[in-house]
């Protein structure tokens, strides 16, 4: 929609943007990341979290940097826990060491080579006339909406959409949207690979 107001070149209208508080990421880090996913090199990095918040040694292979909408991570595969892994960017500490040639590439992330389709519908706790202003926000065909995407972020994508994920809730009109199909999805609904 932001570019639909650009493209107008509206003049003196009142605009505002919500944007959210920036995280420090250290050029560095990004400069190193990038040029080990393009050269698909082991890389050696101090990072925290909140479940070992004193700085740790790790080894990862990064292959996808990411915008979850609310920060930025980088999908790698960790030497330490022996699977693919989000790392927060922000989380990153000290300078980053590229170590040679790995064997996990991106082909092997089942997580990010999995692609799920969520259907998405107005929560049916609404009304129906409440069912087809929501149906219209969204652009919606037949009150549903499809959208494909990786599976490693499909809790990010129902987060950012504030879906619910049963089809009733306390407060409908905070949980307007539903994801329909959840049950199918369950499996790639909650983290287990995220640091």
């Amino acid at each position: 929609p932001l570019n639909i107001f650009n493209s107008l070149k509206i003049k003196h209208c009142p605009l505002e943007i919500i944007r959210w508080p920036a995280r420090d990421v250290q050029p560095i880090l990004i400069r190193s990341l990038v040029e080990a996913i393009k050269s698909k090199q082991r890389i050696e990095v101090d990072y925290v979290s909140i479940q070992q918040p004193d700085r740790e040694g790790r080894i990862i292979t990064p292959h996808t940097i990411v915008s979850t909408g609310e920060r930025w991570h980088v999908r790698s595969w960790c030497e330490k826990n022996g699977d693919y892994r989000d790392f927060v960017l922000s989380r990153f500490r000290g300078e980053p060491e590229l170590l040679g040639p790995s064997n996990n590439l991106i082909e092997d992330d089942l997580a990010w080579q999995t692609k799920v389709t969520m259907e998405i519908i107005p929560n049916p706790a609404l009304t129906t006339a409440q069912q087809n202003v929501v149906a219209e926000d969204y652009s919606m065909f037949e009150r549903k909406m499809d959208i494909t995407i990786r599976a490693q972020l499909l809790p990010y994508a129902v987060n950012l959409l504030g879906l619910e994920i049963k089809s009733k809730t306390t407060n409908v009109l905070s949980k307007q949207l539903v994801l329909r199909n959840a049950e199918a999805l369950t499996k790639w609904l909650y983290f287990s690979e995220q640091e």
